[in-house]
């Protein structure tokens, strides 16, 4: 607000004018480009969002460039006009469909569901090593095995407890687990939050298995100079 006055003024110079639609093309150009090379190939960029962060959004994203192309020409000449509808698309595009796509892979409820979809109706799900918010959004009935314990204690009292009983269930992620994998009898749950999860039953774990204490791996060695 405090340079309001100005932006007449700056708006009425030529340069100012050509700089706003070169700023605006080339947004558009990285949003119809990026969400073409997302939807007809396999870049590289494009796995990695979806893998870390669940969602591909190219769909609306590639629209709102084309909204962007379109403001352009029809604005050429008023350069702030097409800057301001491609940001009135960008931004409505983004409370519409990217938010929500974002928030149910960031707040762990799509995962929760998809768990429990997996699940047969007899089931009791427990979750180890896991944010907080996810043991807030979990079923009343869900076991827990002490929020702030390292990670590697909560899987083996979590494994502990899946032994206990066929219908007990573990949603978990993240290193300390993967030595304990037995091949592909897990759940693979996917990406979410930018973790893998997996849903597991006592036949997924090996026999005897110790997690990982990342801690340790973690912790310089020990200095073996002579005295």
């Amino acid at each position: 607000l405090a340079f309001a006055p100005l932006l007449r003024p700056l708006l009425a110079r030529q340069a100012a004018r050509r700089t706003l639609l070169v700023l605006t093309g080339f947004l558009v150009a990285i949003m119809v480009g990026g969400s073409l090379w997302a939807l007809l190939g396999t870049p590289r960029f494009a796995e990695r969002i979806a893998l870390e962060q669940g969602v591909r959004p190219w769909y609306w994203f590639g629209a709102v460039g084309l909204i962007g192309a379109a403001a352009m020409l029809l604005w050429h000449r008023r350069a702030h006009l097409a800057w301001g509808a491609l940001m009135l698309a960008l931004w409505t595009g983004y409370g519409l469909f990217g938010y929500p796509a974002m928030n149910d892979a960031r707040s762990g409820r799509g995962l929760l569901a998809r768990a429990e979809s997996a699940m047969p109706a007899d089931a009791t799900l427990a979750l180890a090593n896991v944010p907080e918010q996810m043991l807030l959004q979990a079923p009343e009935t869900a076991f827990a095995f002490g929020f702030k314990r390292p990670a590697h204690e909560q899987l083996t009292a979590a494994f502990d407890w899946l032994r206990a009983a066929s219908t007990h269930w573990l949603l978990t992620h993240g290193e300390p687990l993967d030595a304990c994998l037995d091949g592909d009898r897990g759940i693979d749950l996917g990406w979410s939050n930018r973790r893998h999860w997996y849903l597991l039953q006592a036949h997924a774990i090996v026999t005897d298995c110790v997690p990982i204490d990342r801690r340790q791996t973690l912790d310089p060695a020990p200095d073996e100079t002579d005295d």
